[in-house]
């Protein structure tokens, strides 16, 4: 490599360097100012100002509040999937897969100020819904969080007739935020959930589960 090609490729690695950190500091401010202000109230100049930026270099990396709010989700999400793979080391059966991937996102979730946040709100029913079923990062997200188990519980002939992985994504999606937006006071625990998920929702799945 010549020495101009050398300072090219320094000078544009310090550059996405730079620019993943100034994400980076957008997505720490707009979950503080979504948790001080609340999700309506908040707005883009509130987040620049939180940053410490201009809004020009807001609206060069997210060009609306949703898009924003979207990939804090997304960001939360991603930490969560790094502590599950601890979780999920000892499954062996797709059932458990499934179950502890849900138990464990549920959980988490509920002790998640944004999660509060987005669910406190019936005004915020149709951006959930945006988020969580029609946004690109969090369908890849889903996707990877089901993937343990349904590839497990595929090559096993498990699964039945109604299940694809799109179909599953969603109907997984929708069951952790009803739990999420209407907390049953009889499933409180991991152990009673996953008594619930295990005697109602795996049958409905699979076929048969040991």
């Amino acid at each position: 490599m010549s020495t101009g090609s050398r300072m090219t490729s320094q000078i544009l690695n310090t550059r996405n360097v730079r620019s993943q950190q100034t994400r980076n500091a957008i997505l720490l401010a707009a979950t503080n100012c979504f948790e001080d202000n609340g999700l309506l109230k908040t707005t883009m100049d509130d987040i620049a100002a939180q940053a410490e930026i201009g809004r020009a270099t807001l609206y060069r990396h997210f060009s609306n509040k949703e898009e924003l709010l979207a990939e804090v989700v997304a960001h939360n999400l991603s930490s969560l999937q790094a502590q599950l793979k601890t979780v999920l080391k000892n499954c062996q059966q797709p059932e458990e897969f499934f179950v502890e991937t849900v138990v464990f996102i549920i959980i988490e979730s509920q002790k998640s100020q944004l999660t509060t946040l987005l669910l406190g709100d019936e005004n915020n029913l149709t951006l959930i819904n945006q988020l969580t079923l029609n946004n690109a990062n969090m369908i890849a997200i889903g996707d990877d969080l089901i993937n343990p188990f349904y590839k497990r519980a595929k090559a096993k002939g498990l699964l039945r007739d109604w299940v694809n992985k799109t179909l599953l994504q969603e109907w997984t999606s929708r069951i952790i935020l009803s739990f999420l937006s209407n907390p049953s006071p009889k499933l409180k625990t991991k152990s009673q959930l996953r008594r619930f998920f295990y005697d109602a929702i795996i049958p409905s799945i699979l076929i048969e589960a040991n």
